[in-house]
């Protein structure tokens, strides 16, 4: 009962229930509906990419004519005169393919390698680090990429994957490290054949060698990166924005890896190497490498274990 003169109560009506159900509903249906989201953002973005590579990969296609070729053919390209003797001044020793490539490592050795390289490349790129901060500088990146290895399988049924796969480089090494190590590949010199081999041999001598936790992490994280190369868009997004020789060794060494895992019956992702064969043995018959006959026996005799299965 109201008493006369009395204020009435104000009503609050409707309307803010309606405002909060509405609210319910769209993020309800934003959470439901969230992969269709995620893909709709992700689309122009990994169209846009997509068309970049395709582009890059006619256009290297028709300038560049690659033959496929095999360990039998002449490369298309020799090693200037000096290359050998080059490798050598640089990494200290004699440009040599090991036997067994995942075979023990001479801890030392590698590492001397490695940091002799560092030296010899001091003062390369836009920030001219000295031989002893080009070294650590590669070391850190190693040590984030083992971190954090991208999703390698699956990223068709998941669009926002395929975003961040494009993107994994970026956003795992961050601008500074990025820049440092693009400008150090981005001359495609000689330096990079045998910087990717003692790399490779020092990572895969890491698990013996370092008695660091993250260590014991290198062999899977080898394989996730050499399945992202080969198996997904970002991967392939990356290789195409390299040059030819950083491109084609890159691709070799991913194969080689996935290779390895398979005889030890751990390509748990199901990585099939050989689509990508004939590309990787073309694109290092079309460079000067010192070691590209090496290389090219590889991949041969890959080819032939993968065809008889």
């Amino acid at each position: 009962m109201s008493i006369p003169g009395s204020p009435k109560p104000a009503r609050r009506g409707w309307w803010p229930w309606a405002v909060a159900a509405a609210a319910v509903l769209i993020i309800g249906g934003m959470w439901l509906g969230r992969a269709r989201l995620a893909e709709w953002i992700a689309r122009p973005i990994v169209e846009r990419e997509r068309a970049a590579w395709e582009r890059e990969q006619a256009q290297r296609t028709t300038t560049e004519q690659m033959p496929a070729a095999t360990a039998d053919h002449a490369l298309a390209g020799s090693p200037a005169a000096g290359a050998r003797a080059s490798w050598q001044e640089l990494t200290g020793v004699a440009p040599s393919w090991p036997a067994d490539p995942f075979g023990p490592v001479d801890c030392a050795a590698v590492r001397e390698e490695l940091w002799s390289i560092c030296r010899g490349l001091a003062g390369r790129g836009e920030d001219a680090l000295s031989g002893e901060a080009l070294c650590e500088e590669l070391l850190a990146v190693g040590e984030l990429l083992v971190a954090q290895p991208p999703v390698a399988a699956g990223e068709a049924q998941r669009p926002e994957q395929m975003v961040a796969n494009v993107f994994h480089l970026f956003r795992v090494l961050g601008r500074s490290h990025l820049s440092r190590l693009r400008s150090l590949l981005s001359r495609d010199g000689e330096h990079v054949e045998p910087l990717a081999l003692t790399s490779f041999r020092f990572a895969v001598g890491r698990p013996t060698c370092d008695d660091s936790p993250a260590a014991g992490a290198t062999d899977d994280a080898m394989y996730e990166y050499a399945a992202f190369l080969l198996n997904t868009v970002g991967g392939q997004a990356y290789l195409q924005r390299r040059m030819p020789r950083t491109a084609s060794l890159a691709t070799f060494y991913a194969l080689l890896v996935v290779d390895h895992a398979e005889s030890e019956r751990r390509n748990r992702h199901g990585v099939d190497p050989r689509p990508h064969l004939a590309r990787c043995r073309a694109g290092l018959a079309s460079q000067p490498l010192v070691l590209g006959s090496e290389y090219l026996a590889v991949l041969d005799r890959m080819e032939r274990r993968w065809e008889a299965r």
